[in-house]
């Protein structure tokens, strides 16, 4: 069978479908967070001192003066199993608070009273380079703890991509930095919440930077509770558990050739593969089906990625099939195959049925009132012998006319 090349533009327009193709493949490899070390949990040893980033692997304070010997401007890497005590969890100098996950986080101060300026970030470069026009998806969790150390919110945190590593000199704040998203009101909670946003990566961005990127002039400061160190009002937060992942938002289906198909037929619809487990409304799990029958298929996806979803519909398409004309018949009057003639079908009705003999001569002309040549000529038997045929069917479902000729044997 085949679909009628004029009735399927009518059909879907009729209907409105929207037939879905797949967008690029989303491998598993989408799915990846693309920054190192997300949760802190790999290190290079445990903290006993305040300030040491570089006990934690992949991450950096982008101090440049700081480098050698850490010290102001550089965030405090705090853990569960810390040998000092202004370093571990969860009673540490900075606040108390027990890590979102695992056994390791940071705190980083983005400002402090009697320190104009002073900032501190925390940075790394990406496990690979953001692709320009991809959406991503960055997230991560943050606190102020109980008992903060300074006792003050600010609207200063941001996160900055960039392409190359950015400096500080000292301890000043990155205002020339491009940040991709900032708090926009005053940032304090005492328990871990999510900071969530998207964004459209124009550069290749290598490098992640979080800290506090607003002039001391610039900034909203609200003291929330008392500063717990004794040192004056700070603005400190804690952080864990950060992601960089490209943008997944659907899935899509992908008909193998239109999506409708004719009765006693089957068409292919299938997915893309991006790490996901997929379950069809029809209870398969494979990434791609063969159905025959119409109606809507719905495929839903979950995973690292995500939980997604889409549907199709199937449509039921009326498929061309020829009027069927045999090449013999038999007019003894038995009552089977007595006649020569197109088939009945209800699609088709026979307009026009000429039959010649081997001369060329007309014999049968069925203008004059019959669809079927009963095998006489002028009345009389007509003698067996092979014939010629010319006839036009109209498609009543297409409303158009096929003309066909070929020859017919008549057998007594």
């Amino acid at each position: 069978m085949k679909f009628s090349s004029q009735l399927l533009p009518q059909v879907l327009s009729a209907v409105g479908i929207l037939l879905f193709f797949c967008s690029p493949s989303k491998a598993q490899n989408d799915c990846k967070n693309l920054l190192p070390n997300p949760g802190f949990e790999e290190i290079n040893g445990l903290p006993d001192y305040y300030t040491q980033w570089f006990k934690t692997k992949d991450w950096n304070n982008i101090n440049l003066d700081m480098i050698s010997s850490p010290g102001f401007g550089s965030p405090d890497f705090l853990h569960v199993d810390a040998v000092f005590s202004g370093v571990k969890l969860p009673d540490s100098e900075f606040g108390f608070i027990f890590p979102h996950t695992g056994k390791a986080i940071f705190h980083f101060a983005c400002w402090s009273e009697g320190l104009a300026n002073f900032r501190e970030y925390l940075s790394t470069k990406l496990v690979e380079p953001l692709v320009p026009g991809n959406s991503y998806d960055v997230s991560f969790w943050i606190s102020n703890g109980d008992m903060n150390f300074g006792g003050y919110g600010s609207n200063s945190l941001g996160v900055s991509f960039s392409e190359m590593p950015l400096t500080q000199i000292k301890a000043e704040p990155l205002t020339n930095a491009t940040t991709q998203w900032t708090t926009p009101t005053v940032l304090y909670e005492p328990d871990w919440h999510e900071i969530k946003f998207q964004f459209v990566a124009d550069k290749p961005y290598q490098y992640f930077s979080i800290g506090g990127f607003l002039d001391d002039s610039e900034h909203i400061l609200t003291q929330f509770e008392p500063p717990a160190g004794g040192f004056g009002g700070a603005v400190n937060y804690f952080l864990d558990d950060l992601t960089v992942k490209k943008s997944i938002t659907e899935i899509a289906i992908e008909s193998i050739g239109d999506a409708a198909i004719c009765p006693g037929d089957f068409i292919e619809l299938k997915t893309d593969d991006f790490g996901q487990s997929v379950v069809w409304s029809t209870g398969d799990t494979t990434l791609s089906i063969f159905v025959n029958q119409s109606g809507m298929y719905t495929l839903t996806s979950s995973g690292n990625c995500g939980t997604f979803s889409d549907s199709i519909e199937v449509l039921e398409l009326y498929c061309e099939t020829p009027a069927l004309i045999p090449n013999a018949f038999t007019p003894n009057g038995d009552a089977a195959n007595d006649a020569f003639g197109m088939v009945p079908d209800s699609n088709f009705r026979v307009e026009r049925l000429l039959i010649f003999n081997r001369w060329g001569n007309l014999v049968f002309d069925s203008k004059y009132g019959k669809t079927t040549w009963d095998g006489t000529i002028d009345s009389k038997p007509a003698a067996s012998d092979v014939y010629v045929y010319m006839i036009e069917i109209r498609n009543l479902v297409l409303d158009s006319i096929e003309k066909r000729s070929g020859e017919v044997t008549l057998l007594r």
